[in-house]
């Protein structure tokens, strides 16, 4: 009888030697970088995917859209109307005026932020919204917007170093190439070698 009881008492033991063993080797193996159901990895949002259309979709915008359509889209830009759309982007930037070509890319990033926003035609999946950046680390759009409406309304109060990081900063937004922004370009090429040939006079 004592040597059954010694036996039970011994067979008990090791039971628990044995499951403690198991218990230590789960949560070794299941540590919290690995658990594909830890809350930091739940916690990771996908990036915000930039997408928006250049200066030479929206100076053709009757290509695309009605002048009703065009109105909604201008909705709180720089822009308070078609007409004064139209001048923006019809500005040539003559004498080194980077205001003009800052105003382009600002209007246009506007109006994709607004294409983003509403149900109208958006073919080319125009995706841009106010908390994009364009690289890690990089200016937030919306900063930006602020920064180039401050100097449309007033060029006067900011150097030219200060007009061209804006403008080149809103560009890289405009990242949906086209043939129309590749005609505006040869253009734009045209201007500065005129501009080049008057300073050599």
């Amino acid at each position: 009888m004592r040597r059954y009881n010694n036996t039970l008492l011994w067979t008990f033991v090791m039971s628990v030697f044995l499951i403690i063993g198991c218990t230590d080797n789960v949560e070794f193996m299941q540590s919290p970088g690995q658990d594909p159901q830890s809350p930091q990895q739940l916690q990771q949002e996908d990036p915000v995917i930039c997408l928006g259309k250049g200066q030479g979709y929206w100076r053709n915008w009757s290509n695309h859209y009605t002048e009703e359509e065009f109105e909604e889209l201008l909705d709180g830009t720089i822009a308070e109307s078609v007409e004064e759309a139209e001048e923006i982007f019809s500005a040539r930037p003559r004498g080194g005026q980077l205001v003009v070509v800052m105003r382009w890319m600002l209007l246009a990033n506007q109006l994709s932020i607004n294409l983003t926003g509403s149900d109208l035609p958006n073919a080319d999946e125009v995706n841009l919204s106010p908390d994009c950046v364009a690289y890690e680390g990089g200016p937030v759009l919306s900063d930006l917007i602020t920064e180039a409406i401050a100097i449309h309304e007033d060029p006067d109060a900011f150097s030219r170093q200060e007009i061209e990081l804006v403008k080149d900063e809103l560009e890289l937004f405009t990242v949906i190439r086209d043939e129309e922004d590749e005609n505006d370009e040869d253009e734009d090429d045209e201007d500065e070698d005129e501009e080049d040939e008057n300073n050599e006079e």
